[in-house]
């Protein structure tokens, strides 16, 4: 098996599962996604590497198998509502942590209201997060999350402390008409795509120090209460 540069590591078959993780995560796939998120990081990141075939898309030649990231179009999402509300609703987690989570593909909590503290510190996103019109009602940390495609966090609103401290975002940070009702912390971030925090409100500090940028960031129209500190 040939496995692409951009494959990562937990889904490679590098990792092998005992009897019991495989029976575990069979037991975890008829569980909606937040149900199986409660279980905790262990039994969620068996069952992403359980069923890897549906994240890869594989190719059998004469001389070898080359297993691929699904193309745009093809990838699935895991839409956190299902069993919840509808796609369009508001709905409440109370369950919020998803630290060391792997999210194998376009993953969505959009207009979601996470009643408790939320850490997705160091999880990773191979697909896009999507975070549009999600409130956070405590604290919420993304500390060295890895957003493989990005994320957007449009009309989000984070009503205390929040901090992306070293996070990683290689497609486009989205944070348009997003309120900050707290301190803010970005600092050792880094935009590997366009940012976005046009029309943005920021309520307490916010802190930038070392942030990268590496295309174009846009303020336009953010208002800031506070002090920024770069």
């Amino acid at each position: 098996i040939v496995y692409d540069e951009n494959v990562p590591f937990y889904l490679r078959e590098l990792i092998k599962l005992t009897e019991e993780q495989i029976n575990r995560a069979r037991e975890m796939d008829d569980l909606p996604p937040y149900e199986r998120a409660t279980h905790g990081k262990e039994a969620w990141n068996e069952w992403v590497q359980k069923y890897r075939d549906r994240w890869l898309d594989r190719r059998e030649s004469s001389d070898c198998v080359r297993m691929a990231l699904r193309p745009d179009g093809e990838r699935c999402t895991i839409w956190f509502c299902d069993g919840l509300a509808g796609k369009c609703d508001e709905y409440e987690l109370i369950y919020g942590n998803y630290e060391g989570y792997w999210f194998p593909c376009e993953v969505d909590f959009s207009r979601a209201i996470f009643k408790t503290a939320v850490n997705f510190s160091y999880a990773k996103f191979l697909g896009r997060g999507w975070f549009q019109g999600s409130q956070f009602e405590q604290k919420a940390r993304f500390n060295e999350t890895h957003f493989g495609m990005g994320a957007l966090f449009c009309n989000a609103a984070f009503k205390e402390n929040t901090s992306f401290r070293k996070a990683q975002f290689m497609g486009d940070g989205s944070f348009q008409n997003t309120v900050f009702g707290w301190g803010v912390d970005f600092i050792e971030v880094q935009f590997h795509e366009d940012a976005g925090f046009s029309t943005a409100v920021f309520v307490d500090g916010t802190y930038f120090k070392d942030a990268k940028f590496y295309k174009t960031c846009s303020y336009e129209n953010a208002v800031f209460f506070r002090l920024v500190y770069w």
